[in-house]
């Protein structure tokens, strides 16, 4: 009889999986590869281009043992403890490529190609043909190719250099000291086809009174204006499924926003320390460009700063917490599968303590993940350690697009309550209080500060817009 269910049960998932449609290619596995220390290959074009090696993605060069072996004498000086040294490196670009094999079906729809982390830019041809560039420290590369990619066979090529992009400093994004500066492509690699009217993000936050409001994000690049059925589902954290919401949207050419408000009841389960309690969300949207789904999940918690205690769901929070600096030795970059962050938050939650501090770096999706389902207060940073703040123009520009990119990538984690510009800042503090402002602004859910302590007049005195 437990066979029989078996086999009944693997045909019913067989038949669901099978109805679904196949919209993402992940492209883990063997690409071939290519070290250009001399930087020749942007210059001299595709045409010139060739692969005389592989490696296995997701991976950095230092684990494939790819790059320039480490010679040195271990001894106990400061040039040797003072940094991690990786056995083989290499700082420049690496170009990796492969081909793949897109379905017919995939035709007219949108194509996204991702990278989940890189250190620190990424540039992608689709059959040689330039896609664009990317920079961010804390967030994926992520490329819009459908105009490019066609059904049937196609070339990608992904040019990583792990080159200082920016002076931001000495801090934990990019050095030596608590992770490497690593060349590669770690966690998610793979393609997503979506509909050319869709759900682009969801922004999940709570209010008071028990409401939760959702903010959808659409895109629409059909050219014209499209109307769809959406439904919105909120599943208890004990597994009952609150009564859907259906409402009629209309998509506008372009990017645009949709508020829905939802009351989770007069007593809604709450997210914190104690009760790290979760909903989950879905949203989908069917029009006549086709089916778009949306889902995650979300705490209800509200985290204010109220005199100079902090209130979690209007009490108090005695906030006992160690700081992460990026400290992955083995592998010398962050986890990217969740186990690493398992071990640390359930270490941390042993001790009695419920706050973690991202020194000058912002974690990946994973870390989140399992700071939600421990309970886990975190205070996220800017890859930032900068003693120029306000004087040089493109970094301050990089570092607001950066705080724009962390809240929209991870704010709807509950346990990302508090945000800091960076570490030891100075510079200029009207700047500072500025881009403060203009984060807030973008998310008014979170705690604040300019700076994690200075040595500068901020580390003594807090700026107008510090909580």
């Amino acid at each position: 009889m437990k066979i029989l269910l078996s086999i009944i049960v693997s045909l019913i998932f067989v038949r669901f999986a099978a109805s679904q449609p196949q919209n993402t290619l992940d492209l883990a596995g063997e690409w071939r590869l290519a070290l250009d220390a001399a930087d020749f290959g942007l210059s001299a074009g595709p045409s010139s281009w060739s692969f005389h090696d592989t490696i296995a993605l997701p991976n950095t060069l230092t684990l494939a043992g790819k790059g320039h072996a480490l010679e040195m004498v271990p001894q106990l000086d400061k040039a040797t403890l003072a940094n991690l040294h990786q056995r083989f490196s290499h700082v420049g670009p690496a170009w990796y490529q492969r081909e793949i094999i897109v379905p017919p079906e995939w035709k007219g729809m949108d194509v996204q190609f991702e990278i989940e982390r890189v250190l620190w830019e990424s540039r992608l041809w689709v059959n040689d043909k330039e896609v664009g560039i990317r920079d961010s420290l804390c967030v994926p590369h992520r490329y819009e190719v459908g105009d490019l990619i066609q059904p049937g066979k196609n070339t990608l090529t992904l040019r990583i250099d792990n080159r200082e992009k920016f002076p931001i400093g000495i801090g934990h994004a990019y050095t030596n000291a608590t992770q490497t500066i690593w060349n590669g492509a770690i966690g998610r690699i793979q393609l997503t086809a979506r509909p050319k009217a869709r759900l682009e993000a969801m922004r999940l936050r709570s209010e008071p009174g028990g409401k939760l409001n959702i903010t959808l994000e659409t895109s629409n690049h059909t050219g014209k204006v499209v109307s769809g059925d959406c439904e919105v589902v909120v599943i208890h954290p004990d597994g009952r499924e609150m009564t859907p919401v259906k409402l009629t949207m209309k998509l506008p050419r372009g990017t645009a926003n949709e508020v829905i408000s939802i009351s989770l009841g007069p007593n809604p389960a709450e997210w914190s320390e104690f009760d790290p309690l979760k909903y989950k969300v879905r949203v989908s949207l069917t029009s006549p460009a086709g089916v778009s789904d949306i889902a995650d999940e979300f705490g209800y918690r509200i985290f204010r700063a109220e005199g100079r205690r902090f209130l979690i769901n209007g009490r108090p929070v005695f906030l006992r917490g160690t700081l992460e600096c990026c400290i992955f030795p083995k592998t010398g970059h962050p986890d990217m599968t969740g186990k690493e962050w398992e071990k640390i938050f359930s270490t941390v939650k042993s001790y009695g303590l419920n706050h973690v501090r991202f020194h000058s770096w912002c974690p990946p999706k994973v870390a989140f993940e399992m700071a939600d389902r421990h309970g886990i207060y975190l205070q996220v940073e800017l890859p930032n350690w900068s003693f120029e703040m306000g004087r040089r123009p493109a970094v301050d520009e990089f570092f607001r697009l950066e705080g724009e990119r962390i809240f929209r990538e991870y704010g709807n984690h509950p346990s990302f309550v508090m945000f800091s510009l960076g570490n030891e800042l100075d510079g200029e503090l009207g700047a500072m209080d500025q881009l403060l402002k203009h984060l807030r602004d973008s998310d008014p859910d979170k705690v604040f500060t300019s700076t994690s302590f200075a040595f500068s007049p901020r580390g003594k005195t807090p700026g107008p817009r510090d909580d």
